[in-house]
This record gives C-alpha cells, structure tokens and sequence, in this order.
C-alpha cells in the first residue's frame, strides 16, 4: 500500500511543479504586454493554460485570437447592405474594414499554421519571427481598421464589431507578447540607430528573407522577361495597368512579371491580396509614370487616397514613378501603400507631399529609391529596410 501512496504523491508533486512552471512562463510573458494582468487573466480563463508548456501556451493565445477576430469579421454589415444604410464615406471606411480584418485572419491563420508545422518542442527562431511579424501586421490592421473609422467621422459605439476589436486585439497582443518573451532573444541596446543602410548591411546586398530568384531578377542587367506588357498605344497585351493585375493568375507561387512601357498611366492601382508576386516593370524612374491625385481633404480615407495599393504578398516593383499630386493642403495623401509581406520597390521615385510612402505592415525593402514629401512622407508599421535611397 505504502509504495502506491508513495507515487501518488509523487505524481501529485510533479503535477504541482508543471503547474507552477506553467504560471512562470505565464507571469513572466505578459510582463511584455500593454495590460499585463489582463493578459495574465485573459490567458487563466482557458484551463490548459495552468499545465501548458510555451510552445502550448503560444498555441493557446493564437486560437483564442483567432475566435476573436473572427467574431470581430463576423459582425461587419456586408458591402451591398453598407452601401444603402449610410452615406459613402462611411461605407468606405467600413468596407475597409472588411478589407483589413480579412487580412488580419489570414495573417493569424498563416502564424497558427506555422506554429503547428513547426514539430520541435523548442520553436526555431526563424519560424519565431516569421510569427512575430505575421502577428504585429494583424494587430496593425485591426487598428487601421478603427483609424479609418475615425476619419470617417464614424461614432465606433454604434458598430458591435467595432467595440469588439479592443478584446480581440488584446488577445493577438497576448500572442505577441509569449512569442516575443519565449522564443525570440533580446536585442543588444542600439546606441545609433539607423534607417539607411548600405551594402555591407546585407549579404549580397539584398535582406536574407529575399529569395534567390527574387534577388535575379532585380540584378539582371539583359532587361526581365514579362508575361504581359501594358502599352497606352495599344502595342501591349492591356492599355492599362489594374486591366493587366486583374488578368495576372491567382495566388501564384511564381513572378508574374508585368512590363509597363513608357507613358503617364492616369490611375489608381490595386493589387489585391489574391494577386501574389506581381512584378511591375517601367522603362525608367522618369518614363513610367503612374499619377493619382486623391486625398484626405476631398474626402477620401488614408488608404483609399494611394494611387497605388498593394495587400498582395510578394510584390515587387522597378523603374518608374509613383505619385500623387495633390497638395500640400490637402492633407493626407498616400503615392504607395503596401500591406505586402516579402515587398522590394527597386529603383522606383515615390513622389507627394504628406504620407507619400505608407509602409503599412510585414517585411519590405527599398532600394535606389527617391522618396520626395514634406510631412510623415514615410509612415507606417512594416519592417520597412532601405538601402541607397534619396530621402529629400
């Protein structure tokens, strides 16, 4: 009888020694968050959390974020209905809306996955990261969702989904934060820090996320191979720009590279998030030009005043300009806005005045660039790099 008391206790004992465990690691990441103790409860409501292990505990915040924005999706007014119940503006901004919770799923979706993929106890620090950056840009488009309504003059209180973005963006900060304090390793102090890099910055000149074909592509000094070419003359496949996007495959696993010959494209361009790795290619800074005046001041939100949009992952872009012209008093008025993860602009003038550049979200690069502006010209959440670029 004494020996099965014996391992009673003993299991009794190691079962309190994973629990207190459990609640270290618990206590210890949420130090990291916005709101520690309601990170600590939010997290003690789901009862494997006292017994879980990191990787667990990772896993635990993730579906409890998921749920959350998916309420939060779940509870926007559908676009048709929108449209008849309130005045434009305000169904841009809700339709907007639509836009980014839906990337903030996939975002949490592809962190989930990668997670599960991942069969080591101990997460490797590049899948850490990939996390990490895939989780700070579905935070970032929840609040981007909210900034819209804002501008719009939106009441937020009247909107469920609305109100709900404060829990589930606390839930996707949970995540953060036991990603952050579990797997990823903390950073020397800088003491300079710097925005602009040069070549010795980057083996090859190029960040290590960027594919070996990627980095052919820009190096290649015979002129790329395009699929289609967009010409106003009518010599190419398609005489504007959004007709060639809209013709481009679905989610390729590829470049699909669009050359767009010499000319002044009067258009607002968006790639949208089904149209992964397109490849732009002008025929030089200053021949290709791609103009939109759209601003805050007419009336349009952050976003929808870019005359180029991307929310497409793997994008890139070369030899040409991107701008908008609308003036100084006009506010707000975006020549690029990218939501793309794994984004080059290579060789590219960004021309306007306030919020020229809105590197919005993920990992992009910029290279030989010109960025021209007066206020915020570059703006944005990305883990935006820029190497060789003319910032005036």
């Amino acid at each position: 009888m004494a020996p099965k008391s014996m391992l009673a206790a003993i299991v009794l004992i190691l079962f309190f020694i994973v629990e207190i465990e459990s609640n270290k690691i618990l206590e210890s990441a949420c130090e990291l968050d916005e709101e520690p103790e309601s990170c600590r409860s939010s997290l003690l409501q789901n009862p494997r959390s006292s017994k879980a292990g990191p990787k667990d505990l990772s896993k635990i915040a993730l579906e409890a974020s998921l749920a959350k924005v998916h309420r939060v999706y779940d509870l926007i007014p559908p676009s048709g209905w929108v449209g008849r119940a309130f005045d434009e503006k305000t169904s841009q901004a809700i339709d907007r809306c639509l836009t980014f919770i839906d990337l903030a799923l996939d975002h949490l979706n592809a962190a989930m996955g990668k997670l599960i993929r991942s069969e080591e106890r101990i997460l490797k620090l590049n899948h850490a990261v990939d996390i990490q950056t895939l989780l700070s840009a579905s935070l970032t488009n929840q609040r981007t969702c909210l900034r819209g309504l804002q501008q719009a003059n939106v009441n937020t209180s009247q909107f469920t989904f609305a109100v709900e973005i404060s829990g589930s963006s606390q839930w996707v900060r949970n995540s953060v934060a036991l990603i952050n304090k579990l797997w990823i390793p903390e950073k020397p102090a800088v003491r300079h820090r710097r925005l602009l890099f040069d070549g010795d910055d980057f083996p090859s000149g190029f960040p290590l996320w960027l594919s070996g074909g990627d980095r052919r592509l820009l190096l290649d000094r015979h002129g790329v191979s395009a699929n289609v070419t967009v010409a106003q003359d009518g010599s190419g496949n398609y005489k504007s720009i959004g007709d060639a996007i809209n013709g481009a495959p679905d989610n390729s696993r590829k470049k699909y590279v669009i050359r767009v010959a010499k000319g002044i494209y009067r258009e607002i361009v968006e790639v949208p998030k089904n149209k992964r790795n397109i490849m732009l290619v002008g025929d030089g800074i200053d021949a290709t030009v791609i103009t939109g005046d759209r601003s805050v001041g007419d009336g349009w939100t952050t976003i929808d005043t870019a005359t180029l949009r991307v929310f497409a992952n793997g994008f890139m872009a070369s030899d040409m300009t991107i701008e908008n012209t609308a003036g100084p008093e006009k506010q707000e008025a975006v020549a690029a806005f990218l939501a793309s993860d794994v984004a080059v602009l290579h060789r590219c003038k960004l021309m306007g005045f306030q919020n020229t550049l809105y590197a919005h979200s993920l990992r992009q690069f910029y290279s030989n660039c010109d960025i021209h502006g007066t206020i915020d010209f570059i703006s944005g959440n990305a883990a935006a790099m820029f190497k060789k670029c003319n910032i005036v």
